[in-house]
């Protein structure tokens, strides 16, 4: 029940969108929008429990989603390097993995 996002961002818009590896060009999208309709999906209390967003500057998307009630949301205030970014994404599922405290469902 996590969603998860990884890519590239850009300060205040959060992700970015490219047609192919070899776009010159990227699209930004409504963070706003993306961030209603994953609250639509999810409900109150639907099935999506934790958001990560692996990019860089995707602070506004993950407030948007604690604001349409997703409870736990993990995202980047600041720029990340890609091989910080990788690195989190491997202790975080490792984490979650090898977790034996019985408290998920």
């Amino acid at each position: 029940r996590v969603l998860h996002l990884a890519g590239h961002g850009r300060k205040e818009c959060s992700f970015i969108w490219n047609a192919n590896d070899t776009a010159k060009e990227s699209k930004e999208f409504d963070v706003d929008a993306i961030a209603l309709a994953i609250s639509m999906a999810t409900g109150a209390r639907g099935p999506l429990e934790c958001a990560v967003f692996n990019a860089c500057s995707t602070e506004k998307m993950g407030r948007l989603l604690r604001i349409h009630n997703v409870p736990y949301v993990i995202c980047w205030k600041t720029p990340v390097q890609d091989e910080t970014a990788k690195e989190f994404c491997e202790l975080f599922y490792r984490a979650l993995a090898e977790d034996t405290s019985g408290k998920r469902d």
